[in-house]
């Protein structure tokens, strides 16, 4: 993927502890945290870049 036109904009927010999430999945903000957005969403922040597993070691936390 590239953008239409321009540059990326990476930001880097944290994101909802104990939630999995997987590349390239439409997410949004909520309460300060990123979680995964729903065909209701109104407001879309962007595509995540990395998966986030259960397994990860850092699953539990609201990490950046």
């Amino acid at each position: 993927m590239r953008p239409i036109k321009g540059k990326w904009i990476t930001r880097h927010y944290p994101r909802t502890a104990s939630v999995t999430f997987t590349k390239g999945r439409l997410v949004q903000l909520t309460s300060g945290l990123v979680a995964t957005a729903t065909s209701q969403s109104t407001k879309h922040l962007g595509i995540i870049w990395e998966d986030v597993a259960s397994t990860d070691s850092d699953f539990a936390t609201a990490a950046v």
